[in-house]
């Protein structure tokens, strides 16, 4: 497969557990990373449970705000 047909995930092909979009590293063949992209209406909430992975939260539209261990 070439690289620009591979790295081309057409919009709605990789939904997963409430998120637009998730790729995993199973998924991509990568070691670490993933990526998740939550579409939120506004004034909406989504609460996650991390575990022991790292998280960044990256807004590409509008603002957010973020509350770590209830705070």
């Amino acid at each position: 497969m070439s690289a620009p047909r591979r790295w081309h995930i057409p919009a709605g092909s990789r939904q997963s557990g409430g998120f637009a979009l998730e790729l995993t590293p199973e998924a991509c063949g990568w070691t670490y990373c993933s990526l998740r992209v939550l579409e939120l209406a506004p004034g909406s909430a989504v609460d996650l449970n991390t575990g022991p992975e790292e998280m960044l939260v990256l807004p590409l539209v509008g603002a957010c705000r973020v509350n770590v261990d209830g705070m």
